[in-house]
């Protein structure tokens, strides 16, 4: 991800709700914890393909951007720093990926298991496909 996707996240979270509810509150009002939980699935489910979509914008940037262009053109040459960090990114996806689907095998309840599992192999398949 580049600085300004940083950024941009950063300002967006800054945006998103606070989750920090007293637990009292939460026995008393069932329809918030409710809430909260389906909140934090919402957030997590959405984190891999937000920085998924982050990387594909790092790659386009690096190879075929202003900046890529113009570097190709002058030294037919494409930034390797760049392109190093978007395999380490595209690993820590992977890894993340992977580390959901063991946890959710070993402690989930079998419709939870089948829905992360085809949503783990499906973000899998999308990184490992060009």
């Amino acid at each position: 991800m580049t600085s300004s996707d940083i950024d941009h996240l950063n300002a967006f979270q800054r945006f998103v709700p606070a989750c920090n509810i007293d637990a009292q509150q939460l026995y008393h009002d069932r329809s918030q914890l409710s809430l909260t939980r389906s909140f934090d699935e919402l957030f997590e489910a959405t984190r891999i393909p937000l920085s998924v979509g982050g990387v594909c914008r790092k790659v386009h940037e690096v190879l075929i951007g202003d900046k890529a262009v113009s570097c190709i053109e002058a030294h037919g040459l494409i930034e390797a720093s760049a392109m190093w960090e978007i395999w380490r990114e595209l690993d820590r996806l992977w890894r993340e990926l992977v580390v959901i689907k063991e946890t959710v095998i070993r402690d989930g309840g079998a419709s939870q298991r089948l829905f992360v599992e085809q949503y783990t192999c499906g973000w899998q398949v999308k990184l490992h496909s060009p």
